[in-house]
């Protein structure tokens, strides 16, 4: 990985330290399923919210339905205003500020049809950029491309 993706993914985990050592906002859930797909929505994030998001560890699409915000990734910040989709690839850490109130829904693979959200977070998404399974589908998906 270069010098400033590196950088970038640095500060996201710098951003989030900060976040999560403020008081934390409770933004409801939304969680569907069906055969081989897991779909999450947050209905309304407000306007103001700054958060990060966990390590994803499968290649799925997010679509910002309804709003405006900056996004970052370690490729950059972007301002983003939906509706729009964004195809994420294993091993993205987002950071976000929400400019308005923001409709956000992932679409996930599911294909053990999990329905027990713990264990599907389990499966997608890490705290660890060194996390060897992450490493692995990493490596897989390079492999294809």
């Amino acid at each position: 990985m270069n010098t400033p993706a590196l950088a970038m993914r640095d500060n996201i985990v710098q951003l989030e330290a900060l976040i999560l050592a403020a008081p934390q906002l409770d933004v409801p859930l939304e969680h569907r399923f069906l055969p081989g797909v897991y779909v999450r929505s947050a209905a309304c994030i407000p306007a103001g919210t700054i958060f990060t998001s966990r390590i994803h560890k499968s290649e799925h699409f997010c679509f910002i339905v309804s709003g405006e915000l900056t996004l970052a990734t370690e490729e950059g910040s972007e301002r983003i205003v939906g509706p729009c989709f964004i195809h994420a690839m294993p091993g993205t850490k987002r950071a976000a500020v929400c400019h308005t109130d923001v409709c956000w829904i992932n679409i996930h693979p599911n294909p053990t049809n999990e329905t027990d959200v713990s264990r599907i977070e389990d499966l997608l998404v890490t705290d660890d950029f060194e996390d060897p399974e992450l490493l692995a589908i990493i490596e897989r998906v390079r492999a294809i491309a």
